[in-house]
């Protein structure tokens, strides 16, 4: 809805290091990839919103009008009314740290890089008229 924050967050377990190794004899590198933000691209004219962390869940204690406790939200400016299909696509990912480590002492730092999720959806307006 226009105005309201909307959450965006990821689960625990999809936000965790990952590490992988090759040996060949005594021969070995092992990279390891650290989860550094989250970002929403809203997919309107907006700015892509960043936060550190896997957000936090949205639920009806938080109240309808709660930004995140960690930023990972998002106030749409006004509807998806004449967007194709009146549907826009909002991009969801996860930058990743990622270094190296080899037998002999060798190592480094790759460019980060950031996993991706898509999804569609409507975003509606609502307006109140107080009559007396």
């Amino acid at each position: 809805v226009v105005q309201v924050p909307t959450w965006f967050w990821t689960t625990q377990a999809s936000y965790q290091a990952k590490t992988a190794r090759a040996a060949v004899g005594p021969v070995w590198a092992q990279v390891t990839v650290t989860p550094v933000a989250l970002t929403f691209d809203p997919g309107d004219t907006g700015s892509t919103v960043s936060c550190a962390g896997p957000g936090k869940v949205w639920t009806p204690q938080a109240g309808q009008w709660a930004h995140s406790p960690d930023g990972c939200d998002y106030a749409y400016p006004q509807s998806t009314y004449g967007y194709p299909g009146g549907l826009l696509t909002a991009t969801y990912g996860i930058v990743w740290r990622a270094s190296w480590t080899g037998s002999g002492g060798t190592g480094g730092n790759f460019p980060d890089v950031t996993t991706t999720a898509a999804s569609r959806f409507a975003v509606a307006e609502a307006q109140a008229v107080i009559v007396r």
